[in-house]
């Protein structure tokens, strides 16, 4: 995952992986039948594990009383911190391959778990429903992705600071919200 994140996916090799490992290439391919097959488990174990963190989080949550405005904060962390940018690496061969996409289908919705275990909290400490938490932090994430995709070509941390700390000062409202104001989902 560190040479995806350094080097991107299409230059990863597994020469390179099998050294930064420290085992040799036929090690690696004794393993690993294929570099999809290599790549598809460092995903998933790269997903699983960051499910775990979330999981833990929800779990902390739930013994203290915590802000809405931390939870934005530890989310923005873990996606700005190379979460996000790793998945932009993957996205685009996922989307051309069904076998690595059938592989990486189910450990996403793993992590969508725990971010969902998260929500759950969060609604029952606010006014808003379940369903309604998750949709607006939902679009917390989605808001976070395209903060951190522009990263790529604007280097300027005060801007994504400005909008993080608006942002953080909308979602409590958002929540707040007294949800028969909410018109419903265009699914109801």
């Amino acid at each position: 995952m560190e040479l995806m994140l350094s080097d991107g996916l299409s230059r990863m090799t597994t020469q390179a992986i099998a050294k930064k490992a420290g085992v040799s290439r036929g090690a690696l391919t004794h393993h690993f039948q294929s570099r999809e097959e290599l790549i598809a488990e460092a995903i998933h174990h790269h997903l699983t594990a960051l499910n775990q963190k979330l999981l833990a989080f929800a779990e902390t949550m739930q013994e203290n009383e915590t802000e809405v405005g931390a939870i934005a904060d530890y989310l923005w962390k873990m996606m700005s911190g190379g979460v996000f940018y790793v998945t932009l690496e993957y996205l685009p061969e996922v989307r051309h391959n069904e076998s690595l996409k059938a592989r990486l289908v189910p450990v996403t919705k793993e992590f969508h778990n725990g971010l969902e275990a998260i929500w759950s909290h969060l609604a029952r400490k606010t006014s808003c429903d379940a369903k309604q938490a998750s949709v607006i932090l939902n679009m917390t994430m989605c808001l976070y992705r395209g903060m951190i995709a522009q990263t790529i070509l604007r280097d300027d941390p005060a801007y994504y600071r400005d909008m993080l700390a608006q942002w953080k000062q909308i979602l409590p409202m958002l929540l707040q919200r007294d949800t028969a104001a909410v018109p419903p989902s265009p699914s109801s």
